[in-house]
Parts: structure tokens; C-alpha cells; sequence
């Protein structure tokens, strides 16, 4: 085994290190006989290899000597060498080096070099440069790394080619060899099928019930309708709880967004309940692999219940899913969420009560709207009382205080509603919290994305609880700053506040703005810039405001925010004028061509289709601003410019008539149109929508997902590379194709990749 690995130039080849010299020996530790050697080769080949999770050559030169390994019966770690081509296979795509694209990153293929029969020769009789570098003389530059991208996509490309050994190893004699080959070969459609068998007949072997759920949970990734009988097998009462929920959880991802089968539902409703211990004893992998944060609609009402489990830790990522920062919690109702979340501030950790805190300050108004005795549970919440919390001995300090930062700024929102007394109250606590961190400095409030001082992140609670008033549009403004900054309103309440005055006022509310700019600080001039851009033409009259500060005081990065606002709204006011003047003859065209789909749409339009068809290859587009309220990326805007093009509108109207082109035009078509933002608000993008049916037709008449999967792909890698705004956006592009992937592949859950 191994005849070419040192035929391989690894003193070319590099890691996180340096030059990859030692990679030989550490290949070799990793299937000695000795337990302890393997481990600590393992351990050495992760921090150097694949350090935090990237890629080098090395690991591209590498791959094919572990999938030997893994060929062979008498080589220990089997199971752990197939697992690591199955998560390297699957995080190749996140370092821009999709394997399923034909094309390498960059264009070119760089190879694996090899030593000439003379320099091995030579590199034989000098064992020291196998395991001990190149001299420690030579100074590295780092000019010598492949690029990441391309040794991600060469990583992928190396595994991919190991499938026929992979299929061979479905019939290995040890079981959980198997089985992870099985798991590895789920991941491709061509080989799905052959890995099933293997994989349930493995399930249903297994005599360890945590080994069986993690399969099962892996499995259900790729769960299909075909599946359905196989997955209600495993919910019988005779297979231990863990087993049950997993094959439960598979069902509801199988059936969402339809509710949940009967079966499913029964077995789901009982292992949720507070004495159940199944969901906390679940792996985190497969459809389960970011735990109860990530559930899918029909079964969000979990959540709720989860947050009053027994198991601490259970309850504890239960109530963080509740937080609006998960997807899950958007499944349910703020009169679901809130009655939970004021039960858990009593919780007897402080890491509970702490991710209660967060989530009830999310929901603002809403929690004295359904709960109108939620002010005692939150004065309470500022006593800062210590609880026996696990891991870090400073863990309880700063959850104590993230509970008192939380409770005290939405008591200061809402502020207004409060009673004289209830204020006195909430003031007074917010002081001797104030007094009780004073000289604290390691105490801080989390948020999602930042922590902050609790002296500071409370002193204005404290000041607002003193002389309570509304919020102002100085306030609201400097909220729009950074959409994820938390300390105060969220961006939602700020952008519905502003929306309610400016529909009111808006002259005032502008020139409010204005002097934000002018004389404002550095969050309000931010805020400003960034919610006059919202309003496109309309805010022509701050440009002189907003060029004025961007040449000023402010910091880089505050100028750029400033400077992007004012581009933004130049650019719409060009576009605003055009729109009026309607002048070239390539707007008339595209505008002749946008009439042919519309009526195309229409009943009878069979006439129109040899025109539609032309239209699909027309690439002229116009860009029109359309003024009024538009929720563009989670944030309200009052201007957006659209970009509407022949090509979209024949895309649309020959799906409308059921008309499918033969061949990949119409696949090529949408592809075309996914990669271009449909509407561009300030800073933010808004894709086309094509539904998963439309792209499944397109899909079907090009040949089928084996054919257009790496196309999709390959649009889906340009999304990554492509500037704002001519296209989508990278992460808006990219989030929207590798949906349609993750679907159009059969793959469910949150290990889709």
C-alpha cells in the first residue's frame, strides 16, 4: 500500500505551517497499530492539514492515500477516514471550491506535483527530509500556498473519485464500515440508491440506540417519499425513545411544510414532554445537527415545549431557539414565545434565564401587550441572582448581567406604559445593578453579534427609566445604523416608527435627517445616511449634507457608510429621471418586448411563443424606480430600483401558458436571471423568484438534475464572486441557488450543503 506516497513532492506541497514535508510520517502514524500514535497523528494532521477547516495542496495529495487506507481490511480508523471525506467533501463548497463544478476556481487545474525518477532516488538515501522539513534556514513565503478555493474544489474532486471504492465498501464485513460508507455515498444521487439498503440495514443491526439514532438522523438528510414505510417502522414501541424521535423528526422534515403524520406527531408529542430525556440524549447531526435551534414548521411547536425540559442543557438551547436570530422561532407567535420566555426568567440557571432575557428584549411592545403583568417578572429579573451554572467559573457573571442588561432596556422601552411606581421601582434596581458592576469590567451584556459593558449598556435604561418619554427620531435614526446593533430598538420597531412619521410629516422627518448628518454623532450620522437612502430620490436635498460629512472627522468606516448612502441616492435620482424621459430606444424595445409576456400570459397566447423563445436569449434589461413602502431583506424601505428584462418576463409567461422550450434554454434563462438582483434597496438585494416547480421543469427539460445540478452550481459559485450590485448580492445569490440545490437534490434538514 502506498508504493507512490513518497513519489509525491511534498517538499512543494504546503499546510498551515509551512511546507508539508512531515505530511508523509503523519500518514503513517495515522494507521500505526498504536492506538495512542494514531490519535496524536490524527490530532497533528487536523491542526496542519485542515487547520480551522481549511485546505492546502496537501490535503488535495493526501486524500487519495486515506481512501486507499480505507480499501484496505487490515487498516484501523476506517470509519473515521471515511467520515472525514464526507465532511471535507461537504465544506468544500463554503471555501468556494464546489467539486460539482466542471470548471476549477481560477481556470486552471494545478496538479499534485511528483518527483522524477532521479530526485527520488536522490530524496530516498535523505530520510531526514521525509519527516523533518525542508532546512529551517529556508525562509516560507506565503506566496507559495495554492489558492484555497482551488485546493477546496481539487479536495472534493480527490473524494468524489474514490466512489467506486466507496461502493465497494458497502459489503465490508464490519458494519460500521458500512455504514459510513453508506453516509458518504447518500451524498450523491448517482450512488443514493445503492446506499439505503446498507445504511437501514445497519439501523436496524445496531445494538447501541445512540449509534441507531445518529443513522437515522443522517439518513433522513436524504430521507425520500419512498422511504416513508421504512422511517414509521422505526417508531414502534419496541425501539428504545431515542430511536423513535429521530425516525419522527425525519417524518416531519419529510413532510414539512404539511403538518406532521399522526404517527409522527403522537411519538414527538411524547418524547417533548419535561420528564423526557430522548431529545436531550439525540446526537446533533443530520437533520437534528444544530439541535432544537433549527426545526421545520410543523413541528416549531417543540420548541415551546423543550423550554420547560428536566435537562438543563436541553432546556437552555431551547430557549435560545426562541430567539428571533432562529429560523424556528419565526414558525411561531409572539403568544406563543412570550408566556414561555417570562416562565424561564424564574429558571434556576442563569444561562436560561439569560437567553430568556435576550429573547423577551427582541419581541419589545409585544411582551406587555400579552402579558400585561410581564413589569414585576422584569423588575424582578434585575436582583441578579447567582445560580449554579455549568463550565466557565465567569459563565454565571456574565449571564447575571446579560439578564440585568436585557430586562432593564426593554423595561426602559417601554418606559412610557409603566406606572410611576413600577418606574421608581425599575429605576431603583437598574441603579444598584449599575453599583454592583461598577468595578466589574470582565461583566458584559451578549447580544447576537457583540457583548457590552453592563455598566454601559444600562446606563441609558437608567436614564429613560428617570424621565420617561417616546422614542424620538434622533433615536430611531441611530438605530438604523448597523441593522444587527441591539442595544437599543430593534430594526423592525425602528423602521416601523419611522415609516408611521414620515407617512405623517415626511418634509419634517427629512429635514430631521438632515441635522442628524450635520451635527449628529457618529451613530446618528450612520443611522441618517442609511435611512435617507431608503427614501432614493426623495432625499436628493441631504446630498449636500452627506458629501460634506464624508469628507469629515468620521472614521473609515462610518465615511464609507455615508459615502455608499450618497452614491445610492444619485444613482436613483439618474434612474428616476430616466424612467421619466423614457428616452433610448433600447427602454422602448425592452418595454415593446415586456407587453409581447404580458399578454402572453393571457389565455390564447399560443401565437406568442416562437416570440417568447427569441425572447429568452435577449439580455437587454431597464432599470425603473418605484417609489412607495417595500420590505426589501427584513428592512422597510420607501425606494427601490427594479431591473426588468425581456428574458425574465418570457421565463414568466411561458411557465404561466405551460409552455416548456425542449432542450436548456429555459434553464439557461432562469440561471441567467438568478444571478441578477430583481429589485436593489440602498444597501440590500432582492433576488428573482422562481419556484421550485418552475425549476424543476427547467431542470427536467435540459436532462435532468445529473446535468443541470453542476450548472447550478457553477451559477451559484459566480454569486460569490460577482460585485454589488449588477448581481444578486453574494450572499442573498448564493443562499437562494444552494436552496434550490439542497431541494432539487432531495436532501432535507440543516445539513443540507
Amino acid at each position: 500500500m502506498w508504493d507512490n506516497l513518497l513519489r509525491v513532492d511534498w517538499g512543494r506541497l504546503t499546510h498551515a505551517y509551512g511546507w508539508a514535508c512531515d505530511v508523509p510520517g503523519m500518514l503513517r502514524d495515522m494507521v500505526a497499530d498504536d492506538q495512542k500514535v494514531r490519535d496524536k497523528a490524527w490530532d497533528n494532521f487536523g491542526a496542519a492539514v485542515n487547520h480551522q477547516g481549511d485546505f492546502y495542496d496537501s490535503t488535495v495529495a493526501a486524500v487519495p492515500f486515506l481512501i486507499e487506507a480505507a480499501a484496505d481490511p487490515a487498516m484501523p480508523d476506517r470509519v473515521a477516514i471515511l467520515d472525514y471525506c464526507r465532511e471535507r467533501w461537504l465544506e468544500a463548497p463554503h471555501y468556494g471550491g464546489d467539486p460539482l463544478v466542471p470548471e476549477p476556481p481560477g481556470g486552471f487545474d494545478d496538479p499534485t506535483p511528483f518527483l522524477e525518477d532521479g530526485a527520488f532516488a536522490a530524496q530516498q538515501g535523505a530520510t531526514a527530509r521525509d519527516d523533518g522539513g525542508k532546512q529551517e534556514d529556508e525562509e516560507f513565503d506565503i506566496g507559495n500556498y495554492r489558492r484555497m478555493d482551488l485546493c477546496a474544489w481539487q479536495t472534493g474532486r480527490a473524494i468524489q473519485a474514490g466512489q467506486t471504492v466507496f461502493e465497494r465498501l458497502l459489503d465490508d464485513p464490519d458494519r460500521a464500515v458500512a455504514a459510513a460508507a453508506a453516509m458518504l455515498l447518500l451524498m450523491w444521487p448517482q450512488t443514493r440508491a445503492a446506499a439505503k439498503p446498507t445504511l437501514i440495514r445497519a439501523i436496524a443491526q445496531e445494538p447501541d440506540p445512540s449509534a441507531q439514532s445518529q443513522r437515522i438522523l443522517e439518513f433522513g438528510v436524504y430521507a425520500a417519499s419512498g422511504d416513508h414505510d421504512t422511517l414509521l417502522r422505526w417508531l414502534g414501541p419496541e425501539h428504545p425513545s431515542t430511536v423513535r424521535t429521530a425516525a419522527a423528526l425525519v417524518l416531519a422534515w419529510l413532510a414539512d411544510p404539511a403538518p406532521l403524520p399522526a404517527p409522527a406527531a403522537a411519538v414527538l408529542e411524547m418524547t417533548s414532554q419535561r420528564g423526557s430525556d430522548a431529545f436531550a440524549q439525540l446526537p446533533w447531526v443530520g437533520v437534528f445537527q444544530r439541535g432544537p435551534w433549527i426545526m421545520p414548521a410543523n413541528a416549531a411547536s417543540l420548541m415551546v415545549l423543550l423550554a420547560e425540559n428536566d435537562n438543563k442543557e436541553l432546556r437552555w438551547r431551547a430557549v435560545q431557539g426562541l430567539s428571533l436570530g432562529h429560523v424556528t422561532a419565526h414558525h411561531l407567535s409572539a403568544a406563543q414565545v412570550v408566556p414561555v420566555l417570562l416562565e424561564r426568567l424564574s429558571d434556576d440557571y442563569n444561562r436560561i434565564r439569560a437567553a430568556a432575557a435576550v429573547a423577551l428584549a427582541q419581541r419589545g411592545e409585544e411582551v406587555l401587550n400579552l402579558a400585561p403583568d410581564a413589569v414585576p417578572i422584569l423588575i424582578g429579573a434585575l436582583d441578579g441572582h447567582r445560580s449554579r451554572d455549568w463550565g466557565d467559573p465567569h459563565h454565571g457573571l456574565d449571564s447575571d448581567a446579560s439578564i440585568c442588561g436585557h430586562a432593564g432596556r426593554l423595561l426602559a422601552a417601554l418606559s412610557p406604559r409603566l406606572t410611576m411606581l413600577q418606574r421608581q421601582l425599575a429605576l431603583t434596581k437598574v441603579e444598584r445593578a449599575i453599583a454592583r458592576y461598577a468595578h466589574q469590567s470582565e461583566a458584559y451584556v451578549t447580544f447576537d453579534t457583540m457583548s457590552v459593558p453592563v455598566s454601559s449598556a444600562l446606563q441609558e435604561p437608567r436614564d429613560r427609566l428617570e424621565l420617561p418619554r417616546d422614542w424620538e427620531l434622533a433615536d430611531l435614526l441611530a438605530a438604523c445604523a448597523i441593522p444587527v446593533r441591539q442595544e437599543q430598538l430593534s430594526p423592525p420597531d425602528s423602521d416601523r416608527r419611522l415609516a408611521t412619521a414620515y407617512a405623517h410629516q415626511p418634509d419634517q422627518v427629512i429635514a430631521a435627517a438632515i441635522e442628524a448628518v450635520r451635527t449628529g454623532g457618529r451613530w446618528s450620522v450612520m443611522g441618517a445616511a442609511q435611512w435617507l437612502a431608503t427614501l432614493g430620490p426623495a432625499a436628493e436635498k441631504a446630498l449636500p449634507a452627506l458629501d460634506a460629512i464624508a469628507g469629515g472627522p468620521l472614521d473609515s468606516y462610518a465615511q464609507d457608510q455615508v459615502s455608499r448612502a450618497s452614491k445610492f441616492i444619485r444613482q436613483s435620482v439618474v434612474i428616476a429621471r430616466q424612467g421619466d424621459q423614457v428616452a433610448s430606444a433600447a427602454h422602448a424595445d425592452v418595454a415593446a418586448h415586456l407587453r409581447i409576456a404580458a399578454e402572453a400570459s393571457l389565455e390564447g397566447a399560443a401565437s406568442a411563443i416562437p416570440q417568447l423563445e427569441h425572447m429568452l436569449d435577449d439580455e437587454a434589461f431597464v432599470e425603473i424606480g418605484i417609489a412607495g413602502p417595500f420590505e426589501c431583506g427584513g428592512r422597510l424601505v420607501h425606494w427601490r430600483h427594479e431591473r426588468r428584462s425581456p428574458r425574465r418576463a418570457a421565463v414568466h409567461a411561458l411557465f404561466a401558458v405551460g409552455h416548456m422550450p425542449p432542450g436548456d434554454r429555459m434553464l439557461a434563462a432562469v440561471l441567467a436571471e438568478a444571478v441578477h438582483a430583481q429589485a436593489i434597496c440602498n444597501s440590500l438585494a432582492e433576488p428573482p423568484r422562481f419556484t421550485v416547480a418552475q425549476w424543476r421543469s427547467a431542470v427536467e427539460a435540459a436532462g435532468g438534475l445529473m446535468i443541470a445540478e453542476p450548472r447550478i452550481r457553477a451559477a451559484r459559485q459566480r454569486c460569490l464572486c460577482e460585485p454589488w450590485p449588477g448581481h444578486a448580492g453574494p450572499q442573498v445569490c448564493e443562499a437562494e441557488l444552494a436552496g434550490l440545490i439542497r431541494v432539487l437534490s432531495g436532501r432535507l434538514g440543516p445539513t443540507a450543503r
